[in-house]
């Protein structure tokens, strides 16, 4: 079976290039020879995320997407997306997403059959263990900061995040906060200034075999986005040793299961009374701790790309056959 695999380069970004690199890597092994330029094929493999260029196909091919979020149609009301999108769900054979919680933004926002979504998890992310030299350069002493990982857009909310913890803070000089990323712009240098944390918040980019040790370092994830379509940060962490603290949002209790601590998105005295727990230095903290970091392990190795590979061979290849 021979598949192009295409994406949307100007929107390929954080998870969904891990999870391109990931499964072209995967998919050969699973008989699925990835076809690259204008080589003939047999079925078309878009991982979108948002917009696929080329549907409907014009040649007669198959053609299998893969949905990652409703983030532009369900939080920003975006026409333009409801419209291409639509298009590439009506024209697709097989349409893959990458939650059930995906699946059900799905139905309600397109009405697509039941039968046509397969749900295959995203797997976890590869994370070099071994690092050699200075090739991991933290700014903070290990388990003096929280870690806040992605993007900071409204839906993030990273805003909630610095007002919610602040005053924990206040109470804890020690405790830093991380950010994985791009710099800080000066609306988000004024908020840090504001609540008087200049000197203790700071963004920094890190290669890819940094991420293992910048998670099992902190002191905690904190992840308190409002909507994911899958969340992999939150399994990153996990195969790190790193206990997550995460809202009770869309697809995160499906991903994380029990191995997190979960609070209610608006509830700022919930979250500081968990990361206090988290942070204390007293036994049933640490005991507490442990639970969490072993539960978190054991969580993440029921996710792997191999699964994820092998299940989208199988839909790859049922679309391939028209069934």
């Amino acid at each position: 079976m021979r598949v192009k695999v295409l994406a949307a380069l100007n929107e390929r970004q954080g998870g969904v290039n891990t999870y391109v690199s990931a499964l072209t890597k995967r998919l050969p092994r699973e008989g699925v020879e990835i076809v690259n330029g204008d080589g003939d094929y047999d079925v078309l493999f878009h991982v979108g995320p948002h917009v696929y260029e080329g549907l409907p196909l014009k040649n007669g091919r198959r053609s299998v997407i893969v949905v990652h979020d409703l983030i532009p149609e369900v939080l920003w009301k975006d026409a333009h997306i409801r419209e291409e999108r639509g298009r590439a769900i009506a024209a697709a054979d097989k349409v893959i997403a990458v939650s059930e919680w995906t699946k059900t933004d799905l139905l309600r926002e397109y009405g697509v059959d039941p039968k046509k979504i397969h749900v295959i998890y995203h797997g976890v992310p590869e994370i070099q263990r071994e690092l050699g030299g200075d090739a991991f350069a933290c700014p903070y002493n290990s388990g003096s900061y929280l870690l806040y990982v992605g993007k900071r857009n409204e839906y993030k909310r990273f805003r909630w995040f610095l007002r919610a913890v602040a005053p924990l803070m206040w109470f804890h000089p020690r405790l830093k906060i991380l950010c994985t990323g791009e710099p800080f712009c000066r609306r988000e240098w004024a908020w840090i200034v504001a609540l008087g944390l200049l000197g203790r918040v700071k963004s920094r980019r890190f290669a890819a075999n940094e991420m293992y040790s910048v998670y099992a370092n902190a002191a905690a994830l904190i992840y308190p986005s409002v909507y994911e379509g899958f969340g992999l940060p939150v399994l990153e962490a996990m195969a790190s040793g790193c206990p997550v603290v995460c809202s009770r949002s869309t697809c995160l209790p499906e991903v994380a299961g029990e191995a997190a601590v979960y609070f209610e998105a608006d509830n700022a005295g919930d979250f500081r009374h968990i990361v206090r727990s988290l942070i204390a230095k007293n036994k049933e903290c640490e005991k507490r701790r442990a639970e969490l970091i072993g539960n978190g392990v054991e969580r993440a190795k029921l996710f792997s790309w191999e699964k994820c590979a092998h299940e989208t061979a199988a839909v790859l290849a049922m679309a391939c056959d028209n069934e």
